[in-house]
Order: C-alpha cells, then sequence, then structure tokens
C-alpha cells in the first residue's frame, strides 16, 4: 500500500499531543506570571549580598545562606482563592509543630485548618483575644510564646502586617497577606529577617 493511502493516526496519540500541548502551554503561562515576582527577587539578593535561587515550578526564593541557619525570602503569587503572600522563612525546625494565626472573622480567613494540631492558650487573655494558636506540644509552645523577647518580635512582625507563623518539622515561617511595594525595600525586608532572627535564636 502506498504511503499516501495509509490509515489516519489512531485517536490515541492525538490526545496525547493535546494534553502535552496543555501542559506545555500552561507551564509557559506559569513562568510568565512569575516575572514580576522573580523582578523582585533579584534586586533583593543584590541588595542583601544574598542568592537568587531560580525554581520552576515551586518559585524562585532568596537565599541569605551566609546566615545560619540559612534565611529565605519568597513571594508567592495571587490565585485564584487566595492572595499574593511575601513569605519570610528560616531553615531551622522549633523542634515541634506550631501555627499562630492572627483573628479576624471567618469570612475574612485566607487558610482554614486541616491539620491535627490542637488549639491551646499560654495563658494570657490580651494573646487569646488577637491570636488563635495551635500546637502539638502545648508545653513548649506555651514556654516558647511566653518568652518576652520572642513574644515582642512575634507581635512586631505581625503589627507590619504577617498574619501567620507556622513552624513544622523543617522550617519557621511568617506569610504576609497582601503586601506593599514598600514591603519588599531590602530595609523593609532586612527589619523582617532581624525580627524573624529575635523569634527563632534560642
Amino acid at each position: 500500500m502506498a504511503w499516501w493511502a495509509q490509515s489516519e493516526p489512531e485517536p490515541g496519540w492525538l490526545v496525547v499531543v493535546i494534553w502535552a500541548g496543555i501542559l506545555v502551554v500552561t507551564a509557559v503561562v506559569w513562568y510568565v506570571r512569575q516575572r514580576g515576582e522573580r523582578r523582585h527577587l533579584r534586586r533583593l539578593a543584590e541588595e542583601l549580598g544574598g542568592a537568587f535561587v531560580p525554581r520552576f515550578f515551586k518559585g524562585a526564593y532568596l537565599s541569605l545562606h551566609r546566615e545560619e541557619p540559612e534565611r529565605r525570602v519568597r513571594l508567592a503569587m495571587r490565585t485564584r482563592y487566595t492572595p499574593p503572600f511575601l513569605i519570610v522563612e528560616n531553615m531551622a525546625p522549633l523542634g515541634f509543630r506550631l501555627r499562630v494565626d492572627a483573628k479576624v472573622p471567618w469570612y475574612k480567613r485566607q487558610t482554614f485548618f486541616f491539620d491535627r494540631l490542637k488549639k491551646f492558650s499560654p495563658g494570657d487573655p490580651t494573646f487569646d483575644q488577637a491570636y488563635l494558636a495551635r500546637t502539638d506540644d502545648s508545653t513548649r509552645a506555651q514556654a516558647w510564646l511566653n518568652d518576652h523577647r520572642r513574644r515582642g518580635a512575634l507581635e512586631s512582625l505581625f503589627q507590619n502586617g504577617f498574619t501567620i507563623l507556622i513552624a513544622d518539622p523543617k522550617i519557621v515561617q511568617l506569610k504576609m497577606p497582601n503586601y506593599k511595594e514598600v514591603d519588599l525595600s531590602a530595609a523593609k525586608v532586612r527589619e523582617y529577617l532581624a525580627q524573624l532572627q529575635q523569634l527563632v535564636s534560642p
């Protein structure tokens, strides 16, 4: 049979090609949407003496790798269900899990809880009015939160716009939703990282 008389390719291959094309287009769109975040992080890397670490799917970040432990700054894009976030991270664990959220009406919450952490109070009514704390070790969490230096650093970070603290087995992370341009200045980021250092140092 001549080549021009051969049958058409099977539909299965066409489906594979279409899906591959969709994935490629999605990846390109995702990369293009991150241009602004990458530009800010590159600038901060130069001004703060850090390293810009590009990552395609998980998102780029600024690494202050000369510090021990390493500290990072990330910018999470707005999605359909979440606002954009400025995230500062200390790449060392506390040794227990802890989450602290600024209290807001339920309809303004940006995240909901699906973990196994238990709600607890450090024994301070003023703290309880402003924050919701959850942990897997209430004894250690209470001692950690009642430290005067740490409490001051935490309250300062939340007053500056951060609303979530997460400590897990790998990192301590703070998130600021709907950050402003001024929050991305080198002076402000340096201030946030200094407060983070006060928060996590022994």
